[in-house]
């Protein structure tokens, strides 16, 4: 993958942040894999720029989602897990409370990693663990405080807001992002 990382790649797009088109590309092929990965009852677990490769630097490069050392195989489509594991500002409200998760978990650091493209920072960006644990777990989203994702259609935001429920049984499945309008 001789473009390195989603972050080398980002750094080398003529603007940033992306634009909905080019992230539309991106987000498509990582729910792909992600996808692939749960059917086999696999967490990834660290879904973050650094883990994602591309293969150049073009918009239609080809991206392989990368270090599988935080992923755990379930037992079952309907098991669950509790380790804490992940990277600061991708990880879901469940991971950081030490509640017991499954396959959501992926979902909210897509949903963190598309706000990252469409708006080069994260959801609930805190330097101050403490105050990102609270954001993350306790505020909405609010996509409007964002000036490049205010500017977002209708569809983006419904898809990322999909992504980033707290409650993760009423977050998106891979499956209904895989057929949201947005990436069709």
């Amino acid at each position: 993958m001789p473009s390195g990382d989603l972050f080398n790649y980002i750094c080398q797009q003529p603007s940033q942040p992306l634009d909905e088109e080019h992230t539309k590309i991106i987000i498509k092929q990582l729910c792909q894999a992600v996808q692939r990965l749960h059917s086999k009852n696999i967490i990834h677990r660290d879904i973050k720029i650094e883990n994602i490769l591309m293969s150049d630097n073009t918009r239609q490069a080809t991206l392989k989602l990368a270090d599988l050392g935080s992923a755990t195989k379930l037992e079952s489509a309907d098991g669950t897990t509790d380790f804490q594991i992940g990277t600061p500002g991708y990880l879901a409200p469940e991971v950081l409370l030490g509640k017991s998760y499954s396959f959501s978990c992926d979902i909210w650091g897509i949903g963190a990693l598309m706000t990252v493209l469409l708006s080069a920072k994260l959801p609930f960006f805190e330097e101050d663990r403490k105050e990102r644990k609270r954001r993350v777990c306790n505020e909405p989203l609010d996509l409007e405080a964002n000036s490049f994702m205010a500017r977002l259609s209708d569809s983006a935001k419904d898809l990322v807001t999909g992504m980033l429920i707290k409650d993760p049984s009423e977050r998106l499945t891979i499956e209904q992002i895989l057929a949201h309008e947005w990436l069709n």
